[in-house]
């Protein structure tokens, strides 16, 4: 049977078809993108953070139990001991037997009696539950005839595919040096099987264990080193060391409980830099470079995203180890170790312990924020770094030192209006003044052609001082002299040209028009060391455009502008976080 269409039926069922699809788009505008499909809408979270949901009440709020300084709270959710007579708890990743639906928990504990530093004997445990969020119950040692127990930084995993070595493996590291256990059920029997082994010096401390979509293992450490395997015990081969140095903005100090997973086509790591009680998170396309650090904070003690499904609020002194629980290739909850007061006051036999707590997660969501973060460009990564930098610093022997050669530049404006902009009139020593000089090359400048000129600071370090913020104020400053050797811990009589105090450049400015040749950077948390690594970008467009033609380098005074504080900023000793200076010119 054939079937024919006319000209004109088919015009008419065209135009049906167009307006059929003009009814429909509209009906998307009208009803806004959050009635679009998921997977087409824009993050609506603006860090990570943003992305942990409530948790649910699985027994009650309470105050009546240890700990209750963080408020009321859901004993029944993640794994304590109630009684806190017995254990505290710490690590805390989560398999699920997709057989029997059971929930297993591998964490490590030690007697409570010996307080929170009892964590260098402790031994690795696992409970189970039927509920994600808990109660999971101690099911007791993993492994009992060896060592004892002994285990730390317990990390399991699901082996790939047909591994000779088993279905599940559980890493332990920092009291144990890698040591690998390997079964095939989550009950156990555990076997060790030896010890990572890695082709260079690798220290096993915080080591979390992947596996790769190409079907390799990947390891990393708390230092940000990376080393990949085609076997679980390796060899494995060190990919780079210390990505947390590669990352501009990223610091590299007390920095642990680095956690790395692969979903939605994307490696992610979150680490604790645990002095300051803040959390970054990282992405990267390959795993091993590439790092991208994305705006915010993973999670931050002092913030109310610990919340249950009612509105209440805990707020645990420390919140480490984390870990995600990933379901269908999307993280669905993730684990904490907390503990209610600083560690140091948990001293055993007292009302004070540690757990580890499981929190809902919406890792589609986190899919969105993290692919929209990359597609951001980080335009003042393509600056210039400095050709010299240094610090001059007024005060005791320091006026003969020069403070080259440091990862840092500290800052610290004299509080009197007898010293100048920044107190570089002053002549006596005593005072509290240091101003630091930062010197880039120019080549075939054009001050006509400029426009637009960033200077982008790392924020390092808040010394002290009352003031919460803070500002940076720049001025022009001479160009004729160098950086010299010294770090500032040791005598070093400064050369002619070396940056000291009794060998200053000069710092150009017009007293009587501070607004029309300075540049001051927006405001910026200070008292809060969770803003360390936070970018200061300092527009000095007209500071570069009133340099003359011809100009070969340029040179900035640089110092903070509260007046006593003592900040630092990262040097160009610091790597990637060295001070930029973004030129931008137009034909």
């Amino acid at each position: 049977m054939k079937i024919a269409f006319s000209k004109k039926k088919l015009a008419v069922s065209s135009a049906i078809i167009l307006a059929a699809v003009v009814l429909i788009a509209a009906t998307f505008a009208i009803r806004g993108a959050k009635d679009m499909p998921k997977d087409t809408q824009p993050a609506s979270v603006g860090q990570f953070m943003d992305c942990f949901e409530p948790m649910p009440i699985v027994g009650e709020l309470t105050t009546d139990c240890w700990g209750s300084v963080v408020g009321a709270r859901d004993q029944s959710n993640g794994l304590e001991d109630r009684s806190n007579n017995y254990f505290c708890y710490w690590d805390g990743k989560i398999l699920k037997d997709k057989k029997t639906g059971t929930y297993y928990m591998f964490a490590s504990r030690w007697n409570e009696s010996e307080g929170h530093y009892g964590w260098f004997g402790s031994n690795a445990v696992y409970a189970t539950s039927d509920n994600l969020y808990g109660p999971y119950t101690d099911k007791g040692l993993l492994w009992a005839d060896d060592q004892g127990g002994k285990g730390h930084n317990v990390w399991p995993l699901e082996l790939k595919k047909h591994d000779p070595n088993g279905k599940y493996a559980i890493v332990v590291s920092e009291t144990r040096g890698g040591d690998v256990f390997v079964s095939d059920s989550l009950d156990g029997p555990w076997k060790n099987i030896g010890s990572l082994q890695v082709n260079e010096g690798y220290w096993q401390s915080n080591t979390c264990l992947i596996v790769r979509p190409d079907g390799k293992y990947e390891i990393i450490n708390r230092n940000g080193d990376i080393a990949i395997s085609d076997d679980l015990l390796g060899v494995y081969e060190v990919q780079t060391r210390n990505i947390w140095g590669q990352v501009r903005g990223m610091p590299t100090e007390c920095i642990e409980d680095a956690v790395m997973w692969y979903s939605d086509g994307l490696y992610h790591v979150t680490v604790n830099k645990w002095d300051s009680r803040n959390a970054y998170y990282l992405t990267s396309e390959n795993g091993i470079d590439g790092w991208k650090l994305n705006q915010g904070s993973a999670y931050q003690p002092d913030e109310d995203f610990l919340r249950y499904e009612d509105g209440t609020v805990n707020h645990w002194n420390k919140i480490e180890r984390p870990n995600v629980y990933i379901e269908d290739g999307v993280v669905k909850a993730m684990t904490f170790s907390v503990i209610d007061v600083p560690k140091e006051q948990e001293t055993g036999g007292d009302d004070h312990g540690s757990k580890v707590i499981v929190v809902p997660f919406d890792g589609e969501e986190l899919h969105r924020f993290a692919h929209e973060q990359r597609e951001v460009p980080a335009s003042e990564a393509e600056g210039k770094t400095p050709r010299e930098d240094t610090m001059a610093a007024l005060g005791g022997n320091n006026a003969s030192l020069n403070f080259g050669s440091r990862r840092y530049i500290e800052l610290q404006r004299y509080r009197g209006s007898d010293g100048g902009l920044f107190g570089e009139k002053l002549t006596q020593n005593g005072e509290n003044c240091s101003i630091g000089y930062l010197m880039y090359k120019l080549s075939d400048f054009d001050p006509e052609k400029v426009e637009s000129a960033t200077l982008s600071l790392i924020f390092n370090d808040n010394f002290g001082g009352d003031s919460k913020t803070n500002r940076i104020t720049v001025a022009l400053a001479g160009t004729d002299w160098y950086e010299g050797g010294a770090n500032g811990e040791q005598d070093y009589v400064a050369a002619a040209k070396d940056v000291c105090w009794n060998s200053m450049p000069e710092i150009i400015y017009d007293p009587n028009d501070i607004d029309g040749t300075t540049a001051v950077s927006e405001e910026f948390a200070t008292a809060l060391s969770t803003d360390l690594g936070y970018e200061i970008n300092i527009d000095v467009t007209k500071l570069i455009k009133s340099l003359e033609p011809g100009t070969k380098a340029v040179a900035f005074a640089i110092c903070e502008t509260e007046g006593g504080q003592r900040i630092a900023v990262c040097s160009k000793e610091s790597g990637v976080n060295a001070p930029l200076l973004n030129v931008v010119c137009g034909e």
